[in-house]
């Protein structure tokens, strides 16, 4: 059973771009992940009764395997920026939580689309970061958001474990305390070294 996720508007807007799918909770029990992914990104779009020209204007690409590349009107007017790279702002797709921040070139973008699961690229490494390639805390990829300058992405994503390399969920756990200091919003939910077999360096993405 699916039921609309109308709690979230895109880019402050309601109306036309607010129908977006969510699964009742529960709906993938006793199902591996891959398989989650194949039946969950099948319905991850906006409502099929809008109008295609309202769909584009809003910006709004669902990843699935209707969707594996941009258009080349579409690459035209992404705005990477000097270094070939456009910020991704990440979401759960199920209780619209900001999970973190990272960067993707042309290269991570292309591949997101036709594999379905984020990736992102390294600034300190360089390289295409496949999420989950070494924790195993992959990120499946439900939406995909421009926004109104074509320069940042919001990826509305299925987080497998934890998106953060501390062990939490988010990477946005330090809460400013009225004092000014950051007190620990979120628990830690799994320990680093479980995820990579080390404690993870501070600062260091989770892989």
């Amino acid at each position: 059973m699916w039921v609309p996720a109308a709690s979230f508007r895109s880019g402050g807007r309601s109306g036309a771009a607010a129908a977006l799918w969510a699964p009742t909770k529960g709906a993938f029990s006793g199902t591996s992940e891959r398989a989650q992914c194949a039946r969950f990104c099948k319905w991850c779009t906006v409502e099929e009764t809008l109008p295609r020209s309202v769909r584009r204007q809003f910006g709004v690409f669902s990843v699935s395997n209707s969707v594996q590349e941009l258009t080349a009107e579409t690459w035209r007017r992404v705005r990477f920026d000097a270094a070939g790279l456009v910020p991704a702002i990440v979401q759960d797709a199920e209780t619209n939580q900001v999970l973190m921040l990272a960067y993707m070139n042309r290269d991570a973008l292309s591949e997101t689309l036709q594999s379905g699961r984020a990736v992102y690229y390294s600034r300190s490494r360089k390289a295409l970061w496949r999420k989950g390639d070494t924790s195993g805390q992959v990120q499946w990829v439900r939406e995909l958001y421009f926004d109104c300058d074509m320069d940042a992405l919001l990826l509305r994503v299925k987080q497998v474990g934890v998106a953060c390399h501390t062990g939490r969920y988010s990477c946005f756990w330090q809460r400013v305390a009225a004092d000014g200091q950051t007190e620990e919003a979120l628990p830690v939910l799994v320990e680093p070294q479980t995820l990579y077999g080390r404690q993870a360096a501070p600062g260091s993405p989770a892989a």
